[in-house]
């Protein structure tokens, strides 16, 4: 698998004779990227988020006005990082062939930056449970599964913050994640919604 490609690397190619030529051509499997992850599009060189924590409880009038103060959350930037392939030839491997089956690589450097892109963002769940990211930098400091979650509300993240966890494939396991998920809480530890629809 030489660089550039020559014809002595596929020196069958100039022989006129040959019944067939096939390409190594298989259907992609489809995106899963769109289902996984919010797609936006950017003209930065980066991206950044910030969340504003949740006020706490009213409480009962006691004819004077009571005042809360809201916890500052965590800023996240994502920084896509820039992929690139070519493939070069011979001049002479491109007169001489027979057969037009070089002539459609550009497909294949489609194909091949298709893969590349499914590859690298299923990477956020395959390392989900490091701290060494490949295209963001978290405030909070930890990974995205851990059970070392914290906040800057001061509330207690004894209980529905951990998201990390194993457990053997089983019907149970799988509803006691279920159940364990709709115990998530927020920053100030009020129970949030996390959409658990496994369907």
């Amino acid at each position: 698998m030489g660089n550039p490609l020559d014809s002595s690397q596929f020196v069958r190619l100039m022989d006129n004779r040959l019944r067939d030529v096939a390409e190594a051509k298989y259907k992609d499997l489809p995106s899963m990227i769109p289902r996984l992850f919010n797609m936006l599009s950017s003209d930065s060189a980066w991206e950044e988020f910030y969340s504003v924590g949740s006020i706490q409880d009213v409480p009962e009038w006691n004819g004077q006005l009571t005042y809360h103060g809201i916890a500052p959350g965590y800023a996240t930037r994502i920084e896509p990082k820039e992929y690139a392939v070519g493939i070069q030839s011979e001049r002479k491997l491109f007169d001489d062939k027979k057969y037009a089956v070089l002539d459609r690589k550009a497909e294949g450097l489609m194909e091949a930056a298709h893969r590349t892109r499914e590859k690298k963002g299923v990477r956020a769940f395959n390392t989900a449970f490091s701290t060494a990211y490949d295209y963001m930098t978290s405030d909070e400091g930890v990974s995205l599964c851990s059970s070392s979650h914290t906040t800057r509300s001061g509330t207690s993240t004894s209980s529905g913050f951990d998201n990390s966890g194993t457990s053997a494939l089983s019907k149970i396991t799988i509803a006691a994640t279920r159940l364990l998920m709709r115990k998530f809480r927020n920053d100030i530890s009020e129970r949030i919604d996390v959409g658990d629809d496994l369907a």
